[in-house]
C-alpha cells in the first residue's frame, strides 16, 4: 500500500505548538496534526462513514515501535477517531471509528530538533513524523477493533480477533456520525469537534497523556445524502476534544481523574440557571484510557432538594463491535443521584463508558450549583486492593434553604397569616399551642420576637 508524506513546509506550520515538547524518557507519540479535509465514503441509513488524516510525531529521545509483521513481536500504534458536537450547552460525542492500525513509519521531519530519523519501517525516530491520509485511516481492511486494545499498557492481540482484514458496506468500521446531527437545520449554533488519539506499546507511564488533539469541524455543504465536513482553524495538540468545552464556555468546570495502575478521566461539569428557580446540571465523562472503564456515575444530592428531567447519551457502538448500546437508567437513593450500567460480573460487554469515549449524565434541580464531588464506579475489576471507586470535582446542586422556622400555617414563608396564629394564640400554655414558635409549649413574647425577627422569611 502507498504511503504519503506531508511536505514539511506544511508540517512545519501545523506543528508549532509542539516545538519545546519531549520528556526525555523513551518515545512519546503525539498528534501534531489533523489534515484539514475529511473523507466521505457514503451513507447509509442516515448514517455517515468519514475518515480523517492524522500525522504523528515522536517528541520522545527514543525510538518509537511500529512493527507490524515479521518474526518480532508485533506491536505498533493503533489510531482512533471520534467526532463531538457543542450545541445548547451539552458536549456529546457523535461518533467513533474502529482503529487504524499502524505499519511502516515513514520519517519525515517537521516534528522539532534533533530531527533523527531511524531508516526503517519498524520504528518512528525521535522527533520525526509519521502520516496516515484519510484514505488509509478509512482502509477497512486495516481496522480492527477498540474492544481488544487495552488503552493503558497498548496491548493487543494481533492478528486482532474480531473481522481480521474484513471489508464492508461504505460505512462498515469507519468513523460513523448520523446525518440529523450534523444537518444545519437541525442543528443551530452547533460547533464541531474532530480528535484523534494514538494508543502505544511502548510509552513509559508519564507519557501516556498527551496522545489526543483535536480541531475544529465545520459542516460545508452537501454531496448528495451527505453532509460534507473540513477542519477549520489551528490544532489543539495534546488535548483531548472535552477541552474544547472549556474552551468555548468559561463557567465548564473541568477534573482530571486519574485510576490506580491504569489511565485517565476527564470529567467536566456544568449547570444552567433557568431563570425560573431551576437548574440544569450537565456532565460529560471522557475516558481517555482507563481500561477498567466506568460502570456507574454518582452525584450527591440532598434529600430536600427537588430533581427531575433526569437523561443520558451515549455514542453507538458499530460494525458488529461487542458492547452493549443499553442506556444507563437513573435512580436516587441515600443521598445520591445514580446512574449505572450492567455489573461486569453479570454482562462483561455492558454499554461501559469505555476508552475513547464521552458519556453524558444529566438532570434539573431546585437549588444552585455549589462544589462537590461526583463518584465513578469502575466497571472491571482491578489489581488486588485497587479501588473501585473514583472520585472528582465537579458542581453539584446546594443544599436547600433551611425552612422559615415561624412559619405555622406551612405555606413555606412567615407572613401576616403566621402573626395572626400568635397573636390569636398569645398567652396559651400547655402541648397544644398553635403559636407556639420556640417549641417551649407556651405562647408568649419570645414566639413573637422570633417571628418578628424572621418575617419575610421565604426559603
Amino acid at each position: 500500500m502507498q504511503r504519503y508524506v506531508l511536505s514539511a513546509a506544511a508540517l512545519l506550520a501545523a506543528t508549532n505548538a509542539v516545538l519545546g515538547g519531549g520528556t526525555g524518557n523513551g518515545p512519546d507519540v503525539i498528534v501534531s496534526t489533523i489534515g484539514s479535509t475529511l473523507s466521505e465514503t457514503g451513507v447509509i441509513g442516515g448514517i455517515g462513514g468519514y475518515a480523517m488524516t492524522t500525522v504523528s510525531c515522536n517528541l520522545g529521545e527514543a525510538d518509537a515501535i511500529w512493527i507490524d509483521s515479521g518474526a518480532q513481536d508485533t506491536e505498533h500504534p493503533v489510531i482512533g477517531q471520534n467526532m463531538f458536537r457543542l450545541m445548547n450547552g451539552r458536549f456529546e460525542q457523535i461518533g467513533q471509528a474502529w482503529l487504524k492500525h499502524g505499519f511502516c513509519a515513514l520519517d519525515a521531519p517537521s516534528c522539532g530538533a534533533p530531527y533523527e530519523p531511524n531508516g526503517s519501517c519498524d520504528w518512528l525516530g525521535t522527533h520525526a513524523t509519521d502520516t496516515y491520509d484519510a484514505f488509509l485511516n478509512a482502509e477497512q481492511t486495516g481496522m480492527g477493533p477498540k474492544s481488544e486494545v487495552n488503552p493503558w499498557t497498548g496491548d493487543f492481540p494481533y492478528p486482532y480477533i474480531k473481522a481480521w482484514a474484513q471489508s464492508g458496506n461504505a460505512i462498515f468500521k469507519r468513523l460513523q456520525i448520523a446525518q440529523a446531527d450534523l444537518d444545519p437545520t437541525l442543528n443551530g449554533g452547533a460547533l464541531y469537534f474532530g480528535e484523534s488519539q494514538y494508543i502505544c506499546t511502548d510509552e513509559v507511564e508519564m507519557n501516556r497523556y498527551n496522545n489526543c488533539s483535536y480541531r475544529r469541524v465545520v459542516v460545508a455543504g452537501a454531496s448528495g445524502s451527505q453532509w460534507n465536513l473540513e477542519f477549520t482553524g489551528g490544532m489543539f495538540v495534546q488535548q483531548p476534544a472535552i477541552m474544547a468545552w472549556q474552551a468555548a464556555d468559561p463557567t465548564v468546570v473541568m477534573s482530571t481523574i486519574d485510576v490506580v495502575n491504569d489511565g485517565r478521566f476527564i470529567l467536566a461539569s456544568k449547570a444552567r440557571d433557568f431563570g425560573t428557580g431551576v437548574w440544569e446540571y450537565e456532565y460529560a465523562l471522557y475516558n481517555m484510557n482507563v481500561h477498567r472503564a466506568a460502570g456507574s456515575f454518582s452525584v450527591p444530592v440532598d434529600p430536600g432538594v427537588t430533581i427531575s428531567d433526569f437523561g443520558f447519551h451515549d455514542v453507538p457502538y458499530h460494525s458488529t463491535e461487542s458492547f452493549a448500546g443499553t442506556d444507563w437508567g437513573a435512580s436516587y437513593s441515600a443521598g445520591n443521584l445514580k446512574w449505572q450500567t450492567e455489573l461486569f460480573i453479570l454482562n462483561p460487554n455492558a454499554n461501559a463508558v469505555r476508552w475513547g469515549t464521552l458519556y453524558n449524565f444529566r438532570f434539573r434541580a431546585n437549588t444552585a450549583p455549589m462544589t462537590g464531588n461526583v463518584t465513578i464506579g469502575l466497571f472491571k475489576p482491578g489489581q488486588v486492593g485497587d479501588p473501585n471507586t473514583v472520585a472528582g470535582s465537579a458542581l453539584v446542586p446546594s443544599l436547600p434553604p433551611p425552612p422559615c422556622a415561624a412559619d405555622l400555617d406551612g405555606d413555606g414563608d412567615t407572613d401576616s397569616a403566621d402573626l395572626n396564629i400568635v397573636l390569636i394564640d398569645f398567652g396559651c400554655i400547655g402541648g397544644s399551642c398553635v403559636g407556639d414558635v420556640d417549641g417551649d409549649n407556651d405562647t408568649d413574647s419570645t414566639d413573637l420576637n422570633v417571628l418578628l425577627t424572621e418575617f419575610g422569611c421565604t426559603p
